[in-house]
């Protein structure tokens, strides 16, 4: 039965018979893992240049791209992306805590959509449900995706 979990991509396994503190810790890594994955599921709202607002939830987000004065939001709801008036700086700390990678001066990347990293190509390619972008990465960055990468690869349920 073991094996056939694995295609529930099961958090964890609890011990039959397993109590007091290795179970208490059991539960709690469970519950951690649990709500770093519900984070993507947070939504947030947008509007766009004509006004019309819109909620989605973060996992909705493919990548942000910065273009002057204005952030692109790419997204799974619509074929062209939302537009706002905005800055990288800012976005990048307010999705770090998503997962969310900055690989370049003009992009941040949702990491659960990330299919290749490319260190000799300095590029990204994303797995969506378009043409699969290659996005540029650069050097100023390779090492700070390559380890947050490395780690949400250790903690993604």
């Amino acid at each position: 039965m073991v094996y056939k979990s694995f295609d529930f991509q099961p958090f964890h396994f609890i011990q039959k018979g397993e109590f007091g503190i290795a179970f208490r810790k059991n539960i709690f890594g469970v519950v951690k893992k649990l709500l770093h994955h519900m984070r993507q599921y947070n939504r947030i709202i947008l509007e766009d240049e004509n006004g019309k607002k819109r909620a989605l939830s973060i996992r909705e987000i493919f990548y942000l791209e910065s273009n002057r004065h204005y952030i692109k939001y790419h997204t799974s709801v619509r074929e062209e992306p939302f537009q706002i008036r905005g800055n990288m700086k800012d976005e990048e700390v307010k999705y770090s805590q998503y997962d969310f990678v900055r690989i370049h001066k003009q992009y941040l990347v949702n990491m659960h959509y990330i299919k290749d990293i490319s260190m000799a190509k300095e590029e990204v390619v994303l797995e969506i449900n378009r043409p699969f972008p290659k996005l540029p990465m650069s050097r100023n960055y390779k090492k700070d995706v390559e380890s947050k990468y490395i780690l949400y690869l250790r903690t993604k349920p």
